[in-house]
């Protein structure tokens, strides 16, 4: 299993946000919500337990859930698509050749089958690749800070 397999959801969901969307880390200005013995944010849907409030209660605010929810990643393809130079041999390019390829390796498929296998964590993972914040194997080139 390469170390972005090994990354826990909100760890890819930083790389992604870092280096692909140039979001800012920055603290969450929010009001903790009490649900069911625990709380949650109401800005960034952080949830903890009562036992650890104090380490939470001044926290980062989360980035969106780009390698969980289709939607969220489908953001990164359109920032992507407007912010990325296109062309074959371009960054756009690449990303489009990369993620066919890493679909299609084991299936042997191609477009539009190769659809139906599309991910959000897919999505993440080459958009991080053609950006450079991850080799083909998974490996991550920067640390992630969670």
């Amino acid at each position: 299993m390469s170390k972005w397999d090994k990354l826990s959801a909100e760890e890819k969901n930083r790389l992604v946000a870092r280096h692909v969307m140039n979001w800012q880390e920055k603290p969450c200005e929010s009001v903790l919500a009490e649900i069911e013995g625990a709380w949650e944010c109401d800005v960034c849907g952080l949830e903890g337990d009562w036992n650890h409030f104090d380490k939470y209660a001044d926290h980062l605010q989360l980035p969106p859930r780009y390698s969980e929810n289709m939607s969220d990643a489908w953001e990164v393809v359109q920032h992507i698509r407007q912010t990325w130079e296109s062309g074959f041999i371009s960054k756009q390019g690449r990303f489009l050749y990369d993620l066919q390829w890493f679909l299609g390796r084991k299936a042997n498929l191609i477009w539009p089958e190769l659809l139906f296998l599309l991910t959000p964590d897919a999505i993440c993972r080459i958009a991080l690749e053609v950006a450079g914040a991850i080799t083909m194997d998974g490996e991550i080139v920067e640390e992630v800070k969670a």
